[in-house]
């Protein structure tokens, strides 16, 4: 019997390894080169102020915080002449499941201000039900019983169907590549978008944006600023070469304008050995003729807030020199998990392998948080950015603000008047990161930006109105 058993394992295994090559065309697989493009988009006038909004990774999650926040910007964030602060948004740099929110935001707003309410209130309507879709079930939907062997599909083929319903529901509104997007740009119309993805070849971020190169400035130090003792490690350490520190589709030939951001929001999006990543062919300027495939992995293992790209933007723009800005905001919407040593504490027993894996990366993107944020605070010691806020929003801030204020013990137990914040802290931590979510986990997603926002509202107007604001 046993023998029937294994045999029966090694069969199926042996099947399922036959059956799991492609089967979806490389033509929809691989973004290939059509011919050399140059092309020059124009970025809208930012005015004099700077006003960014990075979006963090998270999948599902992500995307349904990122939908409530920008919800109650919409509602409750108003400036004098009625319109909502979102109205004077500039630039979104997104990674992950935030893209999917970012993208769905830009694509499908409507063309007016936010004084028109009725136009809004339905559109939000329909944003904050899309973001709690079961993305994952609808890749299953896509296949009929006939394609049975679509269920060991490799990861990037699964990829491309995720692209697909993606699709579906971004481009409702006819906006479907970066052209169009651009159009809505130039109008006014929604802010310029920059989708952070990360290239698994070289290192290097990937900017699926309209912007261009020279709109970043990607190195601060020049060579002769470099103490003589560390010259020997400049060329290895300091400058980041070129297409290592961020790359760009025109630097491999590729038509931006053409792209579908669908496939940059897979890009984004990818979750390495499940979906993606997306592959784009292409030729680079140091071996031109020379056909290099370039797989665009998950944003989040670059930068998981997308807010390196907004400094890196940020620096461009406060250095030209026919500009002058009186001031900028960046509001900080993060979705990710905080580090609580609790929860590992109470029991010798707590790190099981899904745990480690988990915590390992929760600890990765923390560290990556607290260098960025790190780097703020010396940006803000130079005069040139000290009327730059950036503002933190995140779920973890109201049980955050009852710590600060003396409602917590260092010990395992619940304390019976505040049961009900230790219990929505719990359930938060449990909200995963896959394409999907629970009615229960968005709805508590849904109260707690009522609150981030509501807390953080006065801080919001004060600094966009260049006055001194009270940190928070």
């Amino acid at each position: 019997m046993k023998r029937i058993v294994f045999m029966t394992i090694i069969l199926l295994l042996f099947a399922v390894s036959f059956i799991s090559c492609s089967v979806i065309p490389d033509i929809f697989t691989i973004n290939k080169l059509p011919e050399k493009v140059d092309e020059k988009f124009s970025a809208a006038d930012d005015g004099d102020f700077f006003f960014a909004i990075s979006v963090s990774g998270g999948g599902s999650r992500a995307a349904v915080w990122t939908s409530s926040v920008l919800y109650e910007l919409y509602k409750e964030v108003k400036l004098p002449d009625g319109r909502s602060v979102l109205d004077e948004v500039d630039y979104i740099s997104c990674v992950s499941g935030g893209s999917l929110a970012s993208a769905y935001y830009c694509m499908r707003k409507p063309v007016v201000d936010t004084r028109e309410k009725k136009e809004y209130d339905i559109f939000f309507d329909n944003y904050t039900e899309d973001m709690r879709r079961n993305f994952e079930k609808e890749i299953v939907s896509i296949y009929k019983p006939w394609q049975w062997k679509r269920v060991f599909l490799k990861a990037t083929d699964k990829g491309v169907i995720l692209q697909r319903v993606f699709d579906r529901m971004l481009t409702e509104r006819g906006t479907k590549n970066f052209r169009d997007l651009h159009e809505r740009q130039l109008k006014v119309q929604c802010p310029t978008i920059i989708i952070n993805g990360t290239v698994m070849d070289n290192g290097s971020k990937f900017l699926f944006t309209t912007l261009r190169r020279s709109d970043f400035l990607f190195n601060t130090f020049s060579k002769t600023e470099v103490p003589e003792e560390t010259a020997a490690a400049w060329e290895y350490i300091l400058p980041v070469k070129e297409e290592e520190g961020a790359m760009f589709a025109g630097d491999i030939g590729q038509s931006i304008g053409n792209m579908r951001v669908s496939r940059a929001v897979m890009g984004s999006a990818s979750i390495p050995l499940l979906f993606g990543p997306i592959i784009i062919e292409g030729e680079t300027k140091k071996m031109p003729g020379k056909m290099t495939y370039f797989h665009i992995n998950d944003g989040g293992i670059a930068d998981n807030l997308g807010l390196e790209t907004v400094i890196q933007l940020m620096l461009n723009r406060f250095s030209d020199p026919n500009k002058r800005y009186r001031g900028g905001l960046v509001l900080i919407i993060d979705a990710g998990h905080l580090i609580d040593p609790k929860d590992s504490t109470c029991s010798i027993e707590e790190f099981t392998t899904g745990k480690i894996l988990g915590r390992s990366l929760d600890i990765f993107d923390y560290r990556h948080k607290y260098f960025i944020y790190y780097n703020i605070l010396l940006l803000q010691q130079n005069p040139a950015f000290r009327n730059v806020r950036f503002v933190y929003l995140s779920p973890y801030l109201p049980y955050l603000k009852d710590k600060d204020n003396g409602n917590d013990e260092d010990n395992c137990s619940d304390k019976d008047n505040d049961k009900d914040k230790d219990n929505g802290e719990k359930e938060l931590k449990k909200i995963g990161t896959r394409f999907k979510i629970d009615p229960k986990s968005a709805k508590l997603l849904d109260d707690l930006a009522k609150e981030v926002v509501g807390d953080m509202k006065e801080t919001i107007l004060l600094n966009f109105e260049g006055k001194d604001a009270p940190r928070k």
